[in-house]
């Protein structure tokens, strides 16, 4: 699974080869993360070294939303 966030366009781009639906939401948490980490310069999570941390953070959203229903599959 791939992810790209374009801060210009505001666009996030997920690549999906029949992936499951897990691995989809959390790449997309991973890159709504980037987002926020720029956006409120949360140094913390900025950078190549945060993107271990943004993977745990983004599984433990997705886990979070799937088991309260929260996401369409």
């Amino acid at each position: 699974m791939w992810g790209q966030i374009d801060y210009w366009t505001k666009t996030i781009r997920i690549y999906n080869n029949g992936n499951p639906p897990q691995d989809v939401w959390s790449s997309i948490f991973h890159e709504v993360l980037h987002g926020i980490a720029e956006a409120f310069n949360i140094d913390s999570l900025r950078g190549e070294g945060s993107h271990e941390d943004l993977d745990l953070l983004a599984l433990a959203l997705y886990d979070t939303f799937s088991r309260n229903g929260w996401l369409a599959e």
